[in-house]
């Protein structure tokens, strides 16, 4: 289907609306829940109504399908993303049922559905291209500006673990792309973009959620780290800069691996309490190592583990709060191999075999999404792994590797009024078109 770029504007913003819809939805929803468990009066609005996160699935699916797809030229990356796909409907269809309640939470579930470990991947196939790229980075913006309303409106509970976690992993962790690249934008978006980086990370630090502050930390590190690597300084700045980054990924380490690092009471007690998750990693192990084929193969997507470590009373868990073990529960060490096969070359073609800082700043948050699999980095159906699968298809396009940072800026500019960026020539500022 030949379809005219104003028309693929048009469904590319659907998309994205789509997306917008059904993370409301689904905060709506745990709001409600939250509400309810705790007897407090909570305002919400769509309600998580069914119609409504149907809606936000509609709106994500059809655009997808319509749109022209492409993969990248790489034939390695052909093999084992096509290895990839079919792995997952493996999973996908192990334990399915032919029944109308199975296929509604099965696709349109937020945690390891098929909207999430299949069709969000997917998306690379309509994603590895300029207009969607210059669209994602609007409504990355878009989503800044709803978290930081969000973050007002639900003020009296933004203290609140169980209301930050979802609130930052469903509105603002995609902003980690536009951090990353922060020297392509205008001053008021950079404006927009570094508050809500800080307000983040604050709000992370005082709820004392270590996966959160890992992921926001990781992202002003590597920011950090690409500012200080195109900056034009003396060796000895440098030595100096690269230091004060040690420091910095060494204090993110340190919330992982010590006891007893006090950087506000809630996070020493997070400390204590999240080791005791240790038990639930035993228990994981013992139940997988029953049977060879479940830690290989995995148990599908709806597989479970049995453990008592949490709530004190046997129960089968569908998830696991350490990444990578999910991956393994649903799909075995399989599903976490072809996963890395596919992400970490991306990683390093845009870190270290590209000529932009763009594809470095993807690049990064490619890694960032890989080593954050150990803290949390269950697949979820949310904006961050829709960009995530961008970047992805970005670093495999040599073509995209190889602009420099002058063609990347002409690349962005045209019919986006959101990233005006300018530059000055002959001491004039224009607008670069």
């Amino acid at each position: 289907m030949n379809l005219a770029k104003s028309d693929q504007n048009k469904l590319i913003n659907l998309f994205f609306i789509g997306i917008l819809i059904f993370s409301v939805s689904v905060l709506m929803t745990a709001l409600n829940s939250y509400s309810t468990n705790t007897g407090k009066g909570i305002f919400t609005i769509l309600s998580g109504s069914v119609l409504i996160k149907t809606l936000g699935f509609l709106l994500i699916v059809t655009p997808f399908f319509l749109l022209p797809k492409s993969l990248p030229k790489s034939t390695y990356f052909k093999i084992i993303y096509s290895i990839y796909i079919l792995w997952i409907v493996k999973i996908g269809m192990t334990g399915f049922e032919f029944s109308l309640a199975y296929l509604y939470s099965s696709f349109t579930g937020y945690y390891y559905s098929l909207l999430s470990i299949l069709i969000i991947p997917l998306t690379l196939l309509i994603s590895s291209n300029s207009l969607f790229l210059k669209n994602a980075l609007k409504y990355i913006l878009i989503f800044d500006i709803v978290y930081l309303i969000f973050n007002v409106f639900y003020f009296s509970i933004i203290s609140d673990p169980f209301f930050t976690e979802y609130h930052i992993r469903l509105f603002y962790l995609s902003n980690a792309l536009m951090v990353l690249t922060y020297s392509f934008y205008n001053k008021k978006t950079k404006l927009i973009v570094f508050i809500s980086f800080l307000v983040a990370l604050v709000i992370a630090i005082i709820v004392a959620r270590r996966n959160l502050i890992f992921s926001i930390g990781l992202t002003g590190i590597f920011t950090y780290f690409l500012a200080i690597t195109y900056k034009r300084i003396t060796k000895i700045k440098k030595v100096l800069y690269f230091t004060v980054l040690l420091i910095g990924f060494g204090f993110i380490l340190t919330l992982f691996f010590t006891d007893n690092l006090i950087l506000t009471e809630e996070l020493s007690e997070k400390n204590r309490m999240d080791n005791s998750r240790e038990k639930v990693v035993d228990d994981f192990y013992l139940d997988m190592y029953q049977s060879p084929n479940n830690f290989i193969l995995g148990k599908g997507i709806n597989g479970t583990y049995f453990s008592r470590a949490i709530t004190g009373e046997d129960e089968q868990r569908l998830l696991i709060e350490t990444g990578y073990l999910t991956y393994i529960l649903k799909g075995g060490l399989l599903y976490l191999i072809l996963h890395l096969l596919l992400l970490l070359p991306a990683a390093i073609k845009g870190i270290f075999k590209s000529n932009n800082r763009f594809a470095k700043g993807a690049g990064f948050l490619i890694l960032i999404s890989i080593l954050e699999m150990y803290p949390s980095g269950n697949s979820e159906a949310r904006l961050y792994y829709v960009i995530v699968w961008m970047c992805v298809g970005l670093c495999y396009n040599e073509k995209f590797l190889s602009y420099n940072n002058k063609q990347i800026k002409q690349l962005l500019l045209p019919r986006n009024k959101f990233l005006i960026l300018r530059q000055r020539q002959n001491g004039i500022e224009k607008k670069i078109s």
